[in-house]
């Protein structure tokens, strides 16, 4: 199970995405950059959900889009909330009663 801090590099040296896993669910802040070293995308997670603003950057670095989330479902967008289908814990039912496998 994946531990600790990750780190990957892209073949220049620059750093491709930073982030912290426990038990191999996803913990706290992660970021993905661009070969060129600019952020391509930021968020943070608590037990392997997103949570809170999650924000995606254009190939200059500036930010064109942010997604909020609760308990790993989309609530907003550009700081619109939005109704989810379900509520997330019917969501998190659902995908373990799903028989369509990601």
């Amino acid at each position: 199970l994946m531990d600790g801090q990750w780190k990957h590099t892209f073949p220049n040296g620059n750093t491709a995405f930073t982030g912290s896993f426990r038990n191999g669910k996803a913990e706290g802040k992660h970021q993905a950059f661009r070969s060129t070293g600019k952020l391509y995308w930021e968020g943070k997670y608590i037990d392997g959900k997103r949570v809170g603003f999650w924000r995606s950057f254009d190939n200059d670095g500036l930010l064109y889009l942010t997604v909020e989330y609760r308990d790993g479902v989309e609530i907003g967008y550009d700081g619109v909330k939005i109704k989810p289908e379900f509520e997330p814990a019917d969501y998190e039912y659902l995908l373990q009663e799903s028989t369509i496998k990601f």
